[in-house]
């Protein structure tokens, strides 16, 4: 499982950017053939924000597929800060996609083997 939360500068403009992150890797997912479940939560239940968490559960071969379309995704919205999984990411740029790869492979790995 893979969680990864978008800060914005207001709590509508993080929602468009999770639903447009959700929207990016659902598009991946379809193209190679990969499955996973994608459900956006709210980053607290105390919160009024709309969700700006993307959940995502996969199987292992799925993470390579995310982390393509986590970078292509990155590339179109340069400046973004993720929260992968606890790790922050700020201000990123295509220059980082290295980084966002291993956040995505260290804590899906170490999920997988909490499981």
């Amino acid at each position: 499982m893979v969680d990864i939360s978008v800060s914005a500068e207001t709590p509508r403009r993080s929602r468009a950017l999770i639903e447009d992150l959700k929207s990016h890797v659902q598009r991946n997912f379809s193209r190679e053939g990969t499955t996973g479940t994608l459900e956006v939560k709210r980053t607290s239940v105390e919160s009024q924000d709309l969700g700006t968490t993307l959940t995502i559960v996969l199987a292992a071969p799925a993470v390579v597929v995310l982390a393509n379309a986590v970078r292509d995704w990155i590339q179109l919205n340069s400046g973004v800060s993720l929260q992968i999984n606890g790790v922050s990411l700020d201000n990123l740029n295509s220059e980082d996609v290295a980084s966002v790869i291993n956040a995505i492979n260290q804590t899906s790995s170490s999920k997988e083997l909490d499981d």
